[in-house]
């Protein structure tokens, strides 16, 4: 006869599930881009469990794809890390920054069960049909066609080693022509324009809010050049209609990537 002991340990962790930024055509886990070391440092001294993923990387995949890694991830913290690791599978909460924050903030609605919570910086595409990431009134330039079918191989994990690389003239482009919302749902550039707005509107959280979104934290530079501020004032605006938890916090002088400044450095 057997006697197995199962030991339950006292505190199960909350787990803090980071998303890096890089407009969804660049970045990686390994450099932990969407954390500063003052953020790991903190929450690892409040006894919280970092799992920081990559997801694979547009033009190879559409945004749908990329969102698909994202809730991979998510379900095996649930399902297989909280069967080695002593973390709570129902205390995870989502953060990212720019584009990372993007998909944190697409969770909040796409993922069953809801994240318990999400903290979003500087997001990219809270809101794709604002003509911000997305100008339904021209075409994509052939320049942008070219870059984006040369970019088509499959990748994960893309780090910029050298000046002017293919992917970062694409990641200017996107931002110049406003058109990284049609790269992300289409590889057709004659694709008409209200077929990839309606794509893009099933990806926006502004568009998709309901009464179960969980609490959210918006943290916004006032001089942020990349991406407006006012994403996070209309996804603020619409947790607010919805009656959801909120922090809206707007901080003057601060630019994009603020938060990856070191102790003592200007913002």
């Amino acid at each position: 006869m057997s006697i197995i002991i199962s030991v339950t340990p006292l505190y199960l962790s909350p787990v803090f599930l980071a998303i890096h930024g890089g407009g969804l055509i660049l970045g990686s886990k390994d450099v932990i881009e969407s954390l500063s070391y003052r953020e790991i440092e903190e929450l690892c001294s409040r006894g919280w469990t970092i799992v920081s993923i990559d997801y694979r990387l547009a033009p190879g995949v559409f945004l749908q794809d990329i969102l698909e890694d994202v809730q991979d991830a998510y379900n095996w913290i649930r399902n297989d890390l909280s069967k080695i690791e002593p973390i709570d599978p129902d205390l995870i909460t989502i953060f990212g920054a720019s584009a990372g924050a993007g998909l944190a903030l697409m969770s909040g609605y796409k993922f069953i069960p809801r994240p318990n919570a999400i903290i979003a910086f500087y997001p990219y595409c809270s809101n794709f049909i604002d003509g911000y990431a997305y100008d339904s009134t021209n075409p994509p330039s052939k320049k942008l066609v070219n870059l984006t079918q040369k970019l088509k191989e499959k990748l994960t994990h893309y780090v910029i080693h050298e000046t002017n690389p293919p992917r970062l003239v694409l990641f200017d482009y996107i931002f110049v022509e406003k058109k990284g919302g049609w790269l992300l749902v289409s590889d057709d550039p004659r694709e008409d324009s209200a077929s990839i707005m309606q794509k893009l509107k099933d990806f926006s959280a502004t568009e998709n809010l309901d009464e179960s979104f969980p609490p959210t934290y918006l943290s916004h530079g006032l001089a942020d050049a990349r991406v407006p501020y006012e994403q996070s004032v209309k996804m603020a605006e619409k947790l607010k209609e919805k009656k959801i938890p909120y922090v809206l916090d707007l901080i003057p002088g601060a630019v994009h990537s603020y938060d990856l400044k070191y102790p003592g450095e200007k913002i």
